[in-house]
């Protein structure tokens, strides 16, 4: 599929960081201060722009596996389970190509000095994010004990040798001492305005642009069985009822990264509101209709993506103003934004839920049907979507299915290394579990 897309690699992984850091106000750009103070640390190394580039693409991310086990994730206590959300975290990345380096990266986040010199030699710069974490950890809003940055570094200068590689807590040390890293505290975000020009006008491909979205579909989706494949479904049914609208194939791209962010926003509902297998209450469903403003917030800070951004935080406006949360309606609402809506309905019909089985074909039809005349829904698009109701289900049931197959080699690949501990030959054992 040919674009004229531009999109930052940066902005990109910065935005989808701070995703992120919405499971929890603990972990308020806790993705943002590790990336600033690794890159801190690398430049005292006088590290290659290349493994710089990896670092802060991996310390942007490193906590992606950490989204199941929501608990600790909101205290950032991983000392016990931290074999295990870095391989989460790694079988993730694992299945975008591009981040293949950064997913090595993130696997080791948590591995000592000690241990990965003999496991991973190749991959000691993961220590660097390690000592990063640890540093943001250790500081009084994590609930630590150590009363200031100077402080937590020479602390954590004690463990030079063992936990930390020696060349890193120097680094760290120098960096301290020059000031660097109290920007990381008062403004992480200032990061991006001080990247090296390379970085800066990096910008992803459309293979590049699909990967990472997909990537994040499954963080989003993977938080909960009943959604686990959710977003590729309204993703291809998405791009289906576009191509059937006349759309440009750069249309198509940019509704299909639609769907597959539509609900990143969710990040900032908890597990108990999305798998609870009965109706919502008043409150929790009051918080769950928060979710497309978080996802318009996040999707807002990437350049270049402005009207992938409306058509995602539109899915839950309807043509007669109904919808949230803003209420518009009519003319107010693209075409883009109104097929959002029936995908995202269809989808959700269609597959299974806590509180209930998918719906039949009948059933849906009859749904979708009563929606458009009570002037819900557009019936110029619902009609597209009937007339042609056995390629869009085809369409959605494929994108769902493999979207499954993935999530089901992901879930029994973690819970072997889980009950076996840590082995080697990481990814290529993913590789072949995922085919």
């Amino acid at each position: 599929m040919k674009s004229r897309l531009q999109v930052g690699l940066f902005p990109m992984v910065w935005a989808l960081a701070k995703a992120l850091d919405l499971v929890s106000r603990e972990v308020s750009h806790h993705h943002t201060r590790v990336a600033c103070l690794t890159d801190s640390i690398a430049v005292e190394l006088g590290l290659p722009l290349a493994d710089r580039r990896n670092l802060l693409l991996a310390a942007l991310l490193h906590d992606a596996g950490a989204l199941s086990l929501q608990g600790r994730l909101e205290a950032l206590s991983f000392e016990t389970d931290g074999i295990t959300h870095s391989q989460a975290g790694y079988a993730l990345l694992s299945l975008s190509p591009h981040l293949a380096d950064v997913a090595r990266l993130v696997l080791h986040h948590h591995t000592s000095y000690n241990l990965l010199k003999s496991i991973a030699p190749d991959l000691s710069q993961a220590n660097i994010i390690n000592l990063a974490d640890r540093l943001d950890v250790m500081l009084p809003r994590r609930g630590g004990a150590v009363e200031s940055v100077d402080d937590a570094v020479i602390k954590l200068a004690g463990n030079a040798g063992t936990m930390f590689h020696p060349d890193y807590v120097a680094a760290l040390r120098r960096a301290s001492m020059r000031g660097s890293l109290h920007e990381c505290f008062s403004s992480p975000w200032a990061l991006l305005n001080r990247l090296d020009p390379a970085m800066a006008c990096e910008t992803l491909d459309t293979q590049g642009l699909l990967d990472f979205s997909a990537v994040f579909s499954h963080i989003i989706d993977f938080r909960s069985r009943f959604t686990a494949t959710h977003s590729r479904g309204v993703a291809a049914c998405a791009r289906k009822l576009g191509e059937l609208s006349g759309f440009t194939e750069e249309e198509q791209l940019e509704i299909y990264l639609a769907g597959l962010l539509h609900d990143i926003g969710k990040l900032a509902i908890s597990s108990e509101i999305l798998e609870k297998p009965a109706g919502l209450s008043e409150d929790e469903f009051h918080r769950m209709k928060t979710h497309p403003e978080r996802t318009a917030e996040v999707l807002g800070e990437i350049p270049g993506l402005e009207r992938v951004n409306r058509w995602a935080s539109q899915h839950h406006e309807r043509v007669d103003g109904s919808g949230y949360p803003h209420g518009l309606k009519g003319p107010e609402l693209e075409i883009g934004s109104r097929i959002m809506a029936v995908a995202d309905i269809f989808t959700a019909l269609s597959e299974d839920r806590p509180y209930r089985s998918g719906m039949t074909e009948e059933q849906t039809r009859s749904v979708l049907t009563e929606l458009c005349e009570t002037g819900a829904l557009d019936p110029i698009v619902a009609n597209l979507l009937f007339a042609n109701y056995a390629a869009l289900d085809a369409e959605r049931r494929g994108a769902q299915l493999s979207a499954l197959s993935e999530f089901k080699a992901f879930s029994e690949w973690l819970e072997q290394r889980t009950a076996n501990g840590p082995i080697n030959n990481f990814m290529e054992e993913l590789h072949e579990s995922v085919g």
